[in-house]
């Protein structure tokens, strides 16, 4: 069981920080290198991982894991998505993702990048703090209880001074998110980026989906926020199916 675990922690961790070296990896986990060797010999022998190309000897996740994602967030997801995700790149010339929940964490499984110099490198695969992106908290305010009470059951990691780590001012926000239909991240996991996004919304009231613009913190100023969040969730909202009526907010 310690070598699944472990496994696992491996690839969480390359998701999170690719393309990543064995000494890297082994300082993040404080791991052994050579069971971080290990670790990624198994996890490159069934087709989860493998070395960046061009000779560099760090480690990247493969399609594979993006595949499962999309798989999980339903079937056919990204197809759905991407219309929409078109007319919001078409209307913003700004980066949109397509981010599917996975543990404490957001998933990209689809992007479409603007055409405008300075914007956002987020590559398939990078995994985002859960509450800590936009699209991380849109997911989380549809979340049940149980799975909030779990998420706060360990510390809530701080990434810059704008990351929230108080439980009651956490949950406020996600309350926030419910009543206005979408979420905003205004430097909390990354100084120079910031971003909307509104989730999907299944039919039985649940997100394990979302979608979000991801901009250059100084291309979306506080005052433009509601504006671009508002567009996002309006756009969005085709995606959604009705909400049962024990669902409501």
């Amino acid at each position: 069981m310690r070598v699944i675990t472990t496994a696992f922690q491996v690839l969480e961790t390359v998701a999170a920080h690719q393309p990543i070296g064995v000494s890297e990896l082994a300082r993040l986990l404080d791991l052994p290198k050579s069971t971080v060797q290990r670790a990624l010999g198994a996890l490159h022998e069934v087709g989860w991982v493998e070395q960046e190309l061009g000779g560099s000897r760090r480690w990247v996740q493969t399609t594979k894991l993006l595949a499962l994602a999309s798989r999980g967030g339903g079937v056919g997801l990204r197809e759905r998505a991407m219309p929409v995700m078109r007319q919001l790149s078409d209307l913003t010339d700004e980066n949109v993702h397509l981010s599917v929940h996975s543990g404490r964490g957001v998933t990209i499984i689809e992007k479409l990048e603007s055409s405008k110099s300075v914007r956002p490198h987020d590559p398939l695969g990078v995994v985002a703090p859960i509450h800590a992106s936009s699209t991380g908290k849109a997911i989380l305010a549809w979340s049940p209880p149980e799975e909030l009470t779990a998420l706060f059951s360990e510390t809530l990691e701080g990434f810059t001074e704008r990351t929230i780590v108080d439980e009651t001012a956490l949950r406020d926000e996600l309350r926030a998110i419910r009543e206005r239909g979408y979420s905003a991240n205004t430097g909390e996991w990354r100084d120079d980026i910031r971003g909307v996004a509104a989730a999907i919304i299944d039919s039985d009231g649940r997100a394990r989906a979302a979608i979000s613009l991801a901009v250059p913190a100084h291309r979306l100023p506080d005052d433009q926020i509601p504006t671009l969040g508002e567009l996002v969730r309006d756009t969005v909202a085709r995606l959604c199916a009705p909400l049962p009526d024990d669902a409501a907010p």
